[in-house]
């Protein structure tokens, strides 16, 4: 397998999670966080998987100092994007971006950047306890696919991250690919945001479950996607990671900027009819955003 220098932009939890992994695998992990406090952390003490004994001990520098790499992985949430592709626009490196956010709002600030682009879903379960100890709370895949990159690049990033604890795959249609995550992110992560319940509460509780259904209906309206296939797809999801708290709920409890813009707010914004159910979960999120304004960390 070929050893490979990446950079790693985004030191929340999936950040963590593929630094670990990639880490273990033998490639250089330089990681590239937004405080200074969990720079500091990083570098004197490593990170940890929770039930390991083991450190990985990465180059840590803040994000926005990038260095040449062979690779980057943009793990950062949606609205720090922006400000990222700013600074990557601005260096000389064009190196290959492989972007792994929720949502689809990112795909609109890539006409910004001259690099060869590959998207990504994250199917895996993972909860940062601390600035440099991370938990894998659900097993699963990372899916990716090229936008600008041509296959035979985009496949032999696949080759080089695809570790048998920590499987990649490389999917042909990365429109399809990010449309079916944005289903399942548009059902799940409000309703356990507001409703505070773990992603099983969709199954458990049947005025949540005839919710999540009206939620899937509207997305598949929006993105041209079947709802009964996408509806086995939610609730086989959902069952899977029925312990786990969604990344929209932490948001929620822990007073953080939450991704609702460029989940529901890209379906509203891209949606040609009323999708009233979608629009109630979106004007809710955004109020308690809202009542917490002062409060919220951006």
């Amino acid at each position: 397998m070929t050893k490979m220098n990446i950079g790693i932009i985004g030191g929340g939890a999936v950040g963590m999670l593929c630094a670990w992994y990639f880490g273990k695998q033998g490639h250089n992990i330089t990681m590239y966080v937004r405080r200074e406090e969990q720079c500091k952390e990083l570098r004197q003490h490593g990170m940890q998987m929770r039930e390991e004994q083991t450190r990985l001990y990465p180059t840590v520098h803040r994000s926005t100092n990038l260095k040449p790499e062979e690779v980057y992985v943009i793990c950062t949430k949606q609205h720090a994007i922006e400000q990222i592709v700013h600074q990557l626009s601005q260096t000389p490196f064009i190196s290959p971006l492989l972007f792994l956010q929720n949502g689809m709002e990112h795909v609109n600030h890539f006409s910004k950047l001259k690099n060869p682009i590959i998207v990504g879903v994250v199917e895996h379960g993972a909860m940062k306890h601390s600035d440099t100890l991370i938990g894998h709370t659900g097993r699963g895949i990372i899916r990716i696919s090229p936008v600008t990159s041509d296959v035979h690049s985009a496949k032999e990033i696949k080759d080089a991250l695809h570790y048998v604890e920590f499987p990649v795959r490389l999917e042909e249609n990365w429109y399809d690919m990010l449309a079916r995550k944005l289903v399942i992110n548009a059902v799940i992560n409000p309703i356990t945001a507001l409703f505070q319940v773990k992603n099983g509460g969709i199954l458990q509780n049947e005025h949540l479950n005839s919710l999540a259904y009206l939620l899937c209906e509207e997305a598949c309206s929006v993105v041209s996607l079947p709802v009964n296939v996408m509806w086995e797809e939610v609730q086989h999801i959902a069952k899977q990671t029925e312990a786990n708290e969604s990344s929209m709920m932490k948001d929620i409890k822990e007073g953080n900027k939450t991704e609702i813009e460029a989940i529901s707010g890209y379906l509203l914004k891209h949606s040609s009819e009323s999708i009233p159910y979608t629009t109630c979960m979106y004007k809710s999120v955004r109020a308690i955003e809202g009542i917490r304004k002062g409060e919220v960390n951006e």
